[in-house]
């Protein structure tokens, strides 16, 4: 399927916009429309993750919506590292 750059302009702008299970929902509407719901097209056509297309396909054919765990992700606070920090710290600026 080849389409207007314009028309992949816009679809790509319109999936910028949104995020998450909306975002997904519509990579899998774009595939499934335009691409036999084939995620591997979808990708090379628009540089969008397939695995995100494919979790979108899911959700839409199921009626379930995966939940992402955002905070479980990234660098722990230190504070719950090092759970001597505080009391190391204030053991040297009291004197």
């Amino acid at each position: 399927m080849i389409m207007d750059e314009n028309f992949k302009h816009v679809v790509k702008m319109a999936a910028n916009m949104l995020t998450g299970h909306k975002r997904r929902l519509f990579e899998a509407e774009i595939a499934e429309i335009y691409f036999d719901s084939n995620p591997n097209k979808t990708e090379q056509y628009f540089g969008w993750v397939r695995n995100t297309i494919k979790l979108g396909c899911h959700e839409k054919r199921t009626g379930f919506t995966c939940v992402s765990a955002y905070y479980l992700r990234g660098a722990k606070k230190t504070e719950s590292k090092l759970l001597q920090l505080e009391s190391d710290i204030r053991s040297l600026v009291d004197p």
